[in-house]
């Protein structure tokens, strides 16, 4: 059991590694879809990209206080990723700063405030050929679980995962998934309890996953 003491401490040992460096691309692939090729950035540069940012959260459990992580499933609907689980985040609003992207649309989509979130830092970019969108995401936390309005049109659910349950490879699965052009895929998937986690939001937290570890 973890104290509101041993969250800060948490916090600050993550934030130490962090400044050590990012595990990057070679922890993104540990949970990328078999069929993923990766880009340099001269090819990324030729796919005319679209720019998005995300917020990973975390934030104590309010019993205990071990970590956990916010993610959302997102409403069923003709936009893209309709019905996935992935971290708040959208498009980029014209030339606005990536960090302002990240937290508007967390305030969007789950009422969060801007000035109650912590930024620990930016996580490396992930480009998530489907939807052609370069993603850029951030690592911050709340020192408590916020109350959360959410976005009906966007949000499903929110869901306060803890972190350790991505730490224990036996939540780690290979598993065939139909793709938004309908063709057939085969990814590594985090499964916790109901939640089926795969793809780029997956390859997110395999980056999260190693900064707590200490991997780099």
């Amino acid at each position: 059991m973890m104290n509101k003491d041993g969250f800060a401490q948490w916090i600050s040992d993550l934030a130490l590694r962090m400044e050590k460096g990012l595990p990057g691309q070679g922890a993104h692939e540990k949970m990328a879809p078999m069929h993923r090729k990766s880009l340099s950035e001269s090819e990324l540069f030729n796919t005319g990209y679209r720019t998005a940012a995300v917020l990973a959260l975390l934030v104590p459990d309010p019993i205990n206080s071990i970590p956990r992580i916010v993610l959302i499933e997102r409403s069923e609907g003709p936009v893209s990723h309709s019905g996935q689980i992935s971290f708040p985040g959208g498009k980029r609003e014209g030339d606005e700063d990536l960090l302002v992207t990240a937290l508007r649309e967390a305030n969007e989509e789950l009422g969060i405030q801007a000035n109650q979130v912590s930024l620990l830092g930016g996580l490396t970019s992930l480009y998530i050929p489907p939807s052609n969108f370069l993603v850029h995401p951030f690592l911050g936390y709340m020192n408590e679980i916020p109350e959360f309005i959410l976005s009906e049109a966007e949000v499903k659910r929110v869901l306060l995962l803890p972190v350790s349950s991505f730490l224990d490879q036996g939540n780690v699965s290979i598993e065939v998934f139909k793709s938004s052009n309908g063709s057939t895929v085969e990814a590594p998937t985090y499964r916790i309890d109901d939640v089926t986690i795969w793809g780029a939001t997956a390859m997110m937290m395999a980056e999260i996953s190693s900064l707590i570890r200490g991997e780099i």
